[in-house]
């Protein structure tokens, strides 16, 4: 139920007056007013404001129970809406075991074989380096032993060399010096 109020407003009094004399003659006048009878008008006025404020009264009172009615039918799709939530909460909870579960089994499946996989690889490559290693240390005895020989037999032959190399470092010293002196003396330094 709505209720649409206007207002009309009026620039020139004849003009009013000329509008109320039609409705009256059509018998659309809530009130009419007599100019004389000031006690009368005032009970007019009075009914009317009464009547207005019974309709008011009753809008809210409807009003109140329209909202308690929206509030009643939210609280049931809350509750609804929670009943379901915790239904698929509980759903969820399942499906994240089952999962966990599958994921679980199928990874340490993998990881025994992977631990297989990897010790026969580590085997393999341990007997590799092994029988390498075994390889060269032989060739490295062999090697040694034949140094050895040789190193017994020229024994003396370490000294010419390293006579030479103090002599070269001797010379490689002084021409530094030299050097050194001659940028000194260009005045480098």
């Amino acid at each position: 139920m709505y209720t649409v109020l206007s207002l009309k407003t009026y620039s020139d009094a004849k003009v009013m007056e000329e509008e109320e004399s039609q409705l009256v003659a059509q018998g659309d006048v809530r009130f009419k007013f007599e100019d004389n009878n000031l006690k009368a008008n005032f009970e007019r006025i009075e009914t009317a404001l009464n009547d207005l404020f019974i309709t008011v009264e009753n809008q809210d009172h409807h009003i109140e129970h329209e909202f308690a009615e929206v509030r009643d039918h939210i609280k049931n799709l809350l509750g609804k809406l929670e009943k379901k939530e915790q239904e698929s909460e509980d759903r969820i909870e399942v499906l994240e075991g089952m999962v966990k579960k599958e994921v679980e089994g199928s990874l340490s499946a993998r990881i025994r074989t992977l631990e297989i996989q990897m010790k026969s690889n580590v085997e393999r490559k341990m007997s590799n380096i092994e029988s390498s290693m075994d390889r060269k240390m032989t060739k490295l005895e062999t090697k040694s032993g034949k140094m050895l020989d040789q190193s017994a037999a020229s024994s003396a032959g370490w000294k010419w060399p390293f006579f030479i190399l103090v002599v070269l470092m001797g010379c490689g010293v002084v021409g530094m010096y030299m050097f050194y002196l001659n940028l000194k003396k260009k005045h480098f330094l």
